[in-house]
Order: C-alpha cells, then structure tokens, then sequence
C-alpha cells in the first residue's frame, strides 16, 4: 500500500473516489489529495497466505 499526498489546482472537489486501478482518492480540503494505492496489498496478502498454506502442508 501507497499513501501519497499532493496539490492538485485544479481539484476543487471534496469527497472520496475511488479509481479502477486500485486507487483511492480522498479529498477533504479542496485541492489538497490523499491518494492510497491498494493493488499491491491484495497481491501480497495471497502471496502469504499462499506460503503459509505451503508450510502447514509440509509439516
């Protein structure tokens, strides 16, 4: 997970969008963004649970 906060003159909204690709845009303060990029989060956490799977399977 990616958290970034940026200034954006031409986001005069507020609220929370959230994108296709994994993102999520939360906007409090109009032009002040928060941008958290979930996609690798849920890759990484089948990735565990993939190896942990494996390791009880062994034993």
């Amino acid at each position: 997970m990616r958290i970034k906060v940026f200034w954006a003159w031409f986001d005069l909204w507020i609220g929370v969008y959230i994108s296709e690709g994994h993102r999520l845009y939360i906007c409090l303060v109009p032009t002040i963004v928060i941008q958290i990029y979930y996609g690798d989060l849920n890759l990484r956490l089948k990735q565990i649970l993939r190896q942990l799977n494996m390791k009880r399977e062994t034993k």
